[in-house]
């Protein structure tokens, strides 16, 4: 073998060595970030880390921290149901269409009450100008 081979062959496997260590301590550090033993291997630490998601966000959302994510996901849904409920006047135990039907029910109210007004002339906010494309002067006092 020459020296050329020699020196290639020394080299890729110094490097192939620097690799495996990299791999080895980047292993070691994401284990020691998710709560794993830092000899675990990828599969435990990927069920490491999905249990610390299940738990924070099961912590984030108010749920119990061994609640499973179907769980989760259900207290979220009855969170956001019975939240979104009490701001547009339906019911803590409303379904999602039981909740559309109270805004559509408020919006239909709102743009009824908004537009019946502008039909009795009393109940305008402003008399009509004499030019109707005159300027509008804000400031004006009669």
């Amino acid at each position: 073998m020459s020296d050329q081979q020699q020196k290639t062959t020394g080299s890729s496997e110094e490097w192939k060595e620097l690799f495996s260590n990299i791999g080895e301590q980047v292993r070691k550090d994401i284990a020691r970030m998710v709560g794993a033993d830092a000899e675990a291997d990828w599969p435990t630490i990927g069920r490491q880390t999905d249990e610390a998601a299940r738990t924070g966000i099961a912590k984030a959302v108010g749920a119990s921290t061994d609640a499973d994510w179907e769980s989760i996901g259900q207290h979220l849904d009855q969170s956001a149901r019975r939240e979104i409920g009490k701001i547009v006047g339906a019911t803590d135990d409303a379904d999602w269409g039981d909740i559309g039907q109270a805004v559509s029910d408020g919006v239909e109210s709102f743009l009824k009450d908004l537009f019946a007004a502008r039909k009795d002339p009393a109940a305008a906010p402003f008399d009509a100008p004499e030019d109707p494309n005159a300027p509008v002067d804000p400031w004006k006092k009669d």
